[in-house]
């Protein structure tokens, strides 16, 4: 056998050693190998893949603000959820201007008032409220009963007359209408009473002993009552009346419009308890009178005549002494 020097063993024994492992726990070590002086350096084993990682990819949703991440190691838990959006409200159906509420009978009142009178259509106006048993209220002019250039005296007469038997209240709408001689002359507040009582006492003898306790201010009481004429009619007897819905018959030329103009009064006033309605006695007044009882009917309101029992203030300076 051929004798192997000591050095060459020595030299195989640590190349063994360099290639083997220790197991320890089952993990493997590697150690550090001495090399021999003048040998080149050996190479060690590709180190062993680690186990799997068990780290997640940063989920999207969870990035998102104001949601929270998973918590580092963590196992991956259920899909985080956005949170709920609220409901959306129901949208509320607008109210069209022709919705009026629902008024219980009998709650409601209508005064059905006409202006400047009498006249040739005087008649035709009674022969409407009669069919549909209604009272209204008339505000006549001294002069149209005395000087009227469209009917004769007699006529005019017959109408107060009729309006009075009938059962409608007579108003008081002065002597001439003027508004210069009412309301702008030096001591016009003096001319406005005047004529009222003038009107008051040609009514009692053509009625044979009415007497009216109402009146209502040609072009009304705003914009042309001064502090005398307040002074002067809070401290009589007289009380006065404008209105709150102006149908505004003395310039609309069609029905429609006058209906129209009713209804934007009452659903701008949200539809009053009491309505005292300013019309005329023209032509476009009658031929609308028959759809305005219409309108009014439907919506339950009563109607009534003026009452001096049952007084209440309408008039456009909101002063109760009126």
């Amino acid at each position: 056998m051929k004798h192997i020097p000591a050095a060459a063993l020595i030299c195989i024994f640590l190349l063994g050693c360099a290639t083997t492992g220790i197991h320890d726990g089952g993990r493997i070590e590697q150690h550090e190998i001495s090399v021999v002086p003048g040998m080149a350096p050996i190479p060690g084993p590709e180190p062993l893949p680690g186990p799997p990682s068990t780290a997640q990819e940063p989920d999207v949703i969870a990035a998102l603000p104001g949601l929270p991440g998973p918590a580092p190691g963590a196992a991956p838990g259920p899909e985080p959820r956005l949170p709920d959006l609220p409901e959306a409200a129901p949208e509320t159906a607008a109210i069209t201007p022709r919705e009026a509420p629902v008024i219980e009978a009998g709650r409601r009142f209508v005064y059905l008032t006409f202006d400047d009178g009498p006249s040739p259509n005087t008649g035709r106006i009674l022969d409407i409220l009669s069919r549909n048993n209604i009272k209204g209220t008339f505000f006549v002019v001294g002069d149209h009963i005395l000087d009227n250039e469209f009917m004769e005296y007699e006529d005019s007469v017959a109408a107060v007359r009729r309006v009075h038997a009938e059962g409608h209240y007579i108003g008081l709408h002065s002597m001439t209408h003027l508004m210069r001689h009412l309301y702008q002359v030096p001591g016009a507040h003096s001319n406005f009473y005047d004529e009222m009582r003038e009107l008051q006492n040609l009514i009692s003898e053509i009625t044979g002993g009415f007497t009216s306790s109402l009146y209502r201010a040609p072009y009304g009481t705003r914009g042309m009552f001064t502090r005398d004429h307040i002074r002067t009619m809070a401290a009589s007897d007289l009380r006065a009346w404008d209105w709150n819905v102006d149908p505004e018959d003395w310039k609309l030329r069609t029905v429609d419009a006058i209906l129209e103009k009713i209804e934007s009064d009452m659903n701008g006033r949200r539809y009053p308890d009491r309505v005292v309605i300013l019309l005329h006695e023209r032509n476009i007044s009658v031929q609308a009178l028959p759809s305005v009882i219409e309108y009014f009917r439907n919506l339950n309101y009563t109607f009534l005549p003026y009452s001096p029992a049952s007084h209440f203030p309408m008039n456009l300076l909101y002063n109760p002494d009126l």
